[in-house]
């Protein structure tokens, strides 16, 4: 009889230890659900912070570049004036050389 008692002590007191343990599992178990959900909306907010930085700096490169091909259609229209105004001044000076020569020409055979 006290074999009994002594062993139905132990087998409560197991069973005890088995329901602490079932609770602590299931205790893990909730944090490990809470956690990996915090961790999948961190990762998308921080995921979506990124990309926005990204479409940001995107955005601003997409404003500089369109701001240096206004510049350098600028500087190929001046650089295209430039050269026409040189070719004018070459037939300037042609037609200077020409006029100089024919009064040349016609003050020697004067």
């Amino acid at each position: 009889h006290a074999l009994a008692q002594g062993l139905e002590v132990k087998v409560a007191a197991a069973r005890g230890r088995r329901d602490a343990a079932v609770r602590r599992k299931a205790q893990l178990s909730r944090q490990h659900v809470n956690l990996t959900a915090e961790n999948d909306s961190l990762k998308r907010m921080y995921s979506a912070r990124i990309d926005m930085e990204g479409l940001k700096a995107s955005e601003m490169l997409a404003g500089q570049q369109a701001s240096l091909d206004v510049e350098i259609r600028a500087l190929k229209e001046q650089a295209r004036s430039a050269v026409q105004q040189c070719d004018q001044l070459r037939a300037q000076g042609a037609d200077l050389r020409r006029k100089a020569a024919q009064e040349l020409q016609e003050l020697q055979d004067s």
